[in-house]
């Protein structure tokens, strides 16, 4: 929902890769990074079951435990906990909503588990 600048300059540095490894572009690239992969693991879908305002507790790619706490939705005029977001797996939090609006079922995180979970 929103783009960083930070964001924008990994968006530069991929295309000027790519750029690179088709000919177009004769310039200084950064070396591209692997890709992470799920194969085998178990994709923890966390999602709220009330609307209201998200406050994370953890960071993108942070680990996480089962039942661990990710952050919380509060009640937008009174500042009330209503929900305690955790995850389902254990693992690497890849997604993190940064939105903070959030209704009943929009999606918080996506945690991907270790092997086989």
């Amino acid at each position: 929902m929103r783009i960083t600048k930070s964001y924008g300059l990994r968006l530069t540095e991929g295309i000027l890769c790519l750029m690179k490894r088709l000919g177009i572009w004769e310039g200084e690239t950064i070396a591209p990074k692997e890709p992470m992969t799920s194969d085998n693991r178990k994709i923890g879908l966390v999602h709220a079951n009330t609307a209201g305002i998200f406050l994370p507790s953890m960071e993108h790619q942070g680990m996480v435990g089962v039942g661990e706490r990710i952050g919380e939705i509060l009640n937008p005029l009174d500042g009330t906990v209503l929900e305690t977001v955790v995850s389902p797996v254990e693992g690497m939090i890849f997604t993190l909503r940064e939105y903070p609006v959030v209704s009943n079922g929009s999606l918080i995180a996506r945690v991907l588990g270790g092997e086989g979970e």
